[in-house]
């Protein structure tokens, strides 16, 4: 017996047809099909005739052709999809860490102003001391015309002499 024999699985696949299909197909064709069909461990084998009552027929085999286009389209979305899915996901990535960056230089932005608020007030303090500071010059300045123009006078000269730091107690 030298034809090729053929297990249902493997004849399902070199026809991208369904393993059920098949059964279905013998269980149909049995009365055609009883010297064509052999047992052997469990597995069925089908002779060259077998193989031939169960090709898909013309129609079929547009199908087939049809669904395997269908699946390798399919196939070809599925990559392109699971490709996007990858850079949605990195991106989504990215976008959660310049979130974070953002939040971090948010709240250096709220410190800086908190230290410049800081500042401004010290700037004010420091102003208003510089305008004390100036006011009590200009009144010493005419403190010291008046000592000045009394400086003759023992009491201008006594008031002169503790001003300068000479507090002699004579």
């Amino acid at each position: 017996m030298g034809e090729k024999l053929m297990t249902v699985k493997e004849f399902a696949k070199e026809h991208h047809i369904s393993q059920q299909g098949v059964y279905a197909k013998i269980c149909r064709k049995s009365k055609e099909m009883r010297n064509c069909i052999y047992r052997k461990n469990g597995k069925m084998f089908l002779n060259q005739k077998a193989q031939e009552l169960l090709m898909p027929t013309d129609g079929n085999i547009q199908l087939i052709n049809k669904a395997i286009k269908l699946k390798e389209s399919f196939e070809d979305e599925k990559t392109a999809f699971e490709r996007q899915c990858k850079i949605t996901r990195r991106l989504e990535d990215e976008s959660a860490e310049k979130d974070d960056k953002i939040a971090s230089l948010e709240k250096e932005i709220s410190a800086d102003k908190a230290q410049i608020k800081e500042l401004e007030k010290k700037v004010k303090e420091l102003t208003e001391r510089s305008l004390a500071i100036s006011e009590m010059s200009e009144r010493l300045n005419v403190l010291m015309d008046v000592l000045e123009e009394t400086a003759n006078s023992g009491v201008g000269k006594k008031i002169s002499n503790i001003l300068a730091g000479k507090n002699s107690m004579r």
